[in-house]
């Protein structure tokens, strides 16, 4: 049997089972070799001094699995690192950490018209898609300063509570459409416009402990009665 090496560890030949498992091993116990599995199939396999299987290489198939008990690290050094497949998933029983100097950007979708990325930099994160959909029981946003720019901005809610210290808008035109209109000021209620109508297809009341009307020209009242006192 010829003799395998593994770079950088001298090797010794091993009494193997079968003509098809071969094995070569370093000075601290760990081994490469050849598996025959059940199945009739050869995999390679590298072992710790222990016997654990680290890595596991099908060529079948061409999967290759890696297996580390206390911690696996990856150092590419200045060079890129790139997984590549037709799917890859990251699953942790606690945590994952995802962390750059620059930034970190997701990508999908490129260069189908439905591309979407979301870029995390240094105090900054961006969302960029055709449509952003957001689905949640419960969402809390905080900020001390929000500003949202949009064509046409819609809400369809049940109910909404604002509580503020000021509010203040601006607009070419306000339309309210309601089905009651209810509104309660503990101060002074005021409106100031050029011209101010109020058209009702009922009846106009006005209540007061006292009315005051004043006028610097005209006062008109026109009605097919007149009732005073």
């Amino acid at each position: 049997m010829k003799q395998r090496r593994l770079r950088g560890a001298p090797t010794r030949e091993v009494p193997t089972t079968s003509p098809a498992e071969a094995a070569c091993v370093a000075s601290d116990g760990a081994r490469a070799r050849a598996v025959l599995r059940d199945d009739g199939r050869t995999a390679l396999v590298i072992e710790s001094p222990k016997g654990e299987a680290l890595v596991e290489y099908d060529p079948a198939n061409g999967r290759l699995v890696l297996r580390a008990s206390q911690g696996l690290t990856v150092d590419a050094g200045d060079g890129p690192l790139t997984l590549r497949g037709r799917s890859v998933a990251v699953e942790s029983d606690s945590e994952v950490d995802v962390r750059a100097r620059r930034a970190v950007r997701l990508d999908a979708g490129e260069g189908d018209g439905e591309h979407g990325r979301v870029t995390v930099e240094r105090g900054t994160v961006r969302a960029a898609a055709k449509a952003v959909a957001v689905d949640a029981l419960r969402a809390t946003l905080t900020f001390d300063e929000a500003a949202v720019a949009a064509r046409v901005l819609r809400a369809a809610v049940r109910a909404v509570t604002v509580q503020a210290g000021a509010v203040e808008t601006r607009a070419d035109r306000v339309l309210t459409r309601a089905k009651d209109l209810y509104q309660e000021v503990e101060g002074t209620a005021q409106t100031r416009a050029r011209a101010l109508r109020m058209v009702a297809q009922g009846t106009l009341q006005a209540l007061a402990d006292r009315v005051l009307v004043r006028a610097d020209d005209d006062v008109k009242v026109q009605g097919e009665r007149v009732h005073l006192g």
